[in-house]
C-alpha cells in the first residue's frame, strides 16, 4: 500500500481475509484498502467484523483524515467518542486535523489568488490561440 495501489492491494487483502476471516490483521488491512479507495461504508462494515464499533469508527476517521476528507473524519471521530467516551484518541486527533485543514485551506486560497507565471498561463501554450 506504500505505492498507493489500493486496487491491487485490495485483491490480495480480499484473498487473505477469505482464507483467514478471523485474522484481525488481514481483515483490518482489507478495511483500510477499501477506505483509502473512498469506499467508507464498506470499510466500516469490514472493520466491525474484527473490532468494536467505536474503534471501527475511529479507524475510519483516520482513513478519512489521510484522504483529507476532514468533514467525514470529524464525523467518524465524533461517533467513536459518543459510542465510547473513554476513547481518548479521537479528542487528540481532532485538534491537529483542524490545523491541517486550515493549512490546506490557506494554501488553496493563496494558490487561487496568485497570478500565474507567464509559462503557466494558458495564453502561453503553443497553439492555444486556435481555441479562443
Amino acid at each position: 500500500m506504500i505505492k498507493h495501489d489500493y486496487e491491487e492491494a485490495l485483491k490480495y487483502f480480499q484473498q487473505a481475509a477469505w482464507v483467514a476471516p478471523d485474522n484481525a490483521r488481514y481483515v483490518g488491512n482489507l478495511a483500510m484498502a477499501q477506505g483509502m479507495m473512498g469506499r467508507y461504508d464498506e470499510s466500516l462494515k469490514t472493520y466491525q467484523r474484527v473490532m468494536m464499533p467505536a474503534k471501527a469508527h475511529y479507524n475510519l476517521g483516520v482513513i478519512c483524515e489521510a484522504r483529507q476528507d476532514y468533514e467525514r473524519a470529524t464525523q467518524e471521530y465524533a461517533t467513536a467518542q459518543r459510542m465510547n467516551p473513554h476513547i481518548r484518541a479521537p479528542r487528540r486527533a481532532i485538534g491537529p486535523m483542524h490545523a491541517a485543514q486550515e493549512d490546506t485551506d490557506d494554501s488553496q486560497r493563496k494558490t487561487q489568488t496568485e497570478e500565474p507565471d507567464e509559462a503557466e498561463s494558458i495564453g502561453s501554450v503553443p497553439g492555444w490561440e486556435r481555441y479562443r
